[in-house]
């Protein structure tokens, strides 16, 4: 579906979710090998329990979803710098070395990835959470709006956001909802340049003048 503009200021978009499972269970193989049901059990159970607790804490605050609503549906062991590998593209992090999780939660149209480490605590990664076209539809107004190839455009930084109206906490002249909305802050870059949309979880992106520079 190609966007609508929404005046100068907002596309609407469609966006096919994407389901991501984990096998739960597998053939029976040779005595002495390892499931792969039983080797996501060991990656889950490696993730502490007050950790997996906290992480759907959070999602469940962004969400605004109960948390007996949320799973976690992946633990992976990965390795982040002191940012925990989330941060925007032009920042500078540690570059040290920690051990830790790749945790992907799921509820309802959401599904998230978040890094957590035992001594760090845990960041939502939004350039992996975020629904990509979203991203996709942030590019093509930049490149609209600058003139520029999108292939010279980048995703700099994205950032979760659960804004406290239907416009976004954005200026208009038209009505607001009042209701939260759970949503995402994202940012294109050209060299010093940055174009700065607003969005809720994957249904309209709006443009924002005055943080844009």
């Amino acid at each position: 579906m190609q966007p609508k503009f929404w005046g100068t200021a907002a596309i609407t978009i469609g966006v096919s979710g994407v389901l991501m499972t984990t096998p739960l269970s597998q053939p029976a193989q040779a005595s002495g090998e390892t499931t792969i049901a039983q080797a996501t059990s060991n990656r889950r159970s490696a993730l502490p329990r007050s950790l997996r607790n906290d992480i759907l804490q959070d999602m469940s605050r962004r969400t605004l979803l109960p948390v007996s609503q949320l799973q976690v549906m992946r633990v992976d062991p990965d390795t982040f710098d002191g940012c925990l590998s989330v941060a925007p593209r032009d920042g500078a992090c540690t570059m040290i070395a920690l051990p830790g999780w790749r945790v992907a939660v799921a509820g309802g149209q959401f599904y998230w990835f978040y890094h957590a480490t035992p001594s760090q605590g845990f960041k939502l990664n939004g350039f992996t959470s975020v629904p990509i076209a979203i991203t996709r539809a942030a590019l093509r107004d930049a490149a609209q709006r600058s003139r520029l190839p999108i292939g010279q455009l980048q995703v700099n930084w994205v950032e979760q956001k659960t804004w406290s109206n239907g416009c976004f906490d954005l200026p208009t002249g038209g009505v607001c909802t009042s209701a939260m909305v759970p949503g995402w802050q994202v940012t294109i870059a050209h060299q010093q340049k940055r174009w700065v949309y607003r969005t809720d979880s994957g249904n309209t992106v709006q443009f924002d003048p005055t943080a844009s520079r």
